[in-house]
């Protein structure tokens, strides 16, 4: 219990300076002011509050909190309001694995045994594609149409198909391996590409295609290099 308690007593002096001073009740004029009006920091900023009011709150209170704040902003940026809600609630999900407190995580180590640390960043490490989502379906072209009524059947496929695409290069990136061991290279071009087509989608256009085309690239060619050995058994993170 006690590197949890630790951890709980530090978040909550965090969270105590936003809801005494009442900084909580300013944060939607200041993501305003801040991002101004860019959406994308907009996102940006939504997350690090939330992520700031999640660190000793479970993840209702959590929404409860961030919705107040967040979702006022999201909505003056552009965004329609069941979006924000949405995003503010996925916000919220995130913060229970996020540094650098993640209570679920620093929990399952204190019950298992293990470091609280580590276990923290290995849970953070595997959920980093998770971040893109609410970028995916809120800052696309196709905007919040992945989620709602009046998406036309070819953005929704588009929307579909580059959204799962960032997820599967920013997962190899970041784990390292697919067929065996990626080197530093390929995991960053695969990284880079995966958040080129988060903030700017892809489309029919030449630039738009070029992203989609250098992960194929690097996927190939790395599958292509490990297929005429063994497979390796174990990847090393």
């Amino acid at each position: 219990m006690l590197p949890v308690a630790g951890l709980l007593a530090a978040a909550g002096m965090i969270v105590g300076v936003f809801s005494l001073t009442g900084l909580g009740l300013k944060v939607s004029s200041l993501i305003m002011s801040l991002s101004g009006g860019n959406p994308l920091l907009a996102l940006f900023l939504a997350m690090i509050a939330s992520f700031l009011v999640g660190l000793s709150l479970p993840i209702t209170a959590t929404y409860i909190m961030t919705v107040v704040m967040v979702a006022p902003a999201l909505v003056k940026v552009g965004l329609p309001m069941h979006v924000a809600h949405m995003l503010a609630f996925y916000f919220a999900v995130l913060s229970e694995v996020s540094p650098p407190v993640g209570l679920s995580p620093s929990a399952a180590a204190a019950i298992t045994g293990g470091n609280p640390f580590k276990s923290m960043m290995q849970a953070w490490k595997y959920s980093l594609p998770a971040f893109l989502v609410p970028f995916l379906f809120s800052a696309s072209k196709e905007g919040a149409n992945l989620l709602i009524i009046d998406a036309t059947w070819p953005g929704f496929i588009l929307a579909c198909v580059n959204s799962s695409a960032c997820l599967f290069f920013l997962s190899i990136g970041i784990v390292g391996y697919l067929r065996g061991r990626m080197n530093i290279l390929e995991r960053g071009l695969l990284i880079v590409a995966a958040c080129i087509m988060t903030f700017d989608p892809m489309d029919l256009s030449i630039t738009g295609l070029a992203p989609v085309a250098v992960s194929l690239l690097v996927v190939g060619f790395h599958v292509y290099r490990h297929g005429s050995g063994a497979v390796e058994t174990q990847a090393r993170f």
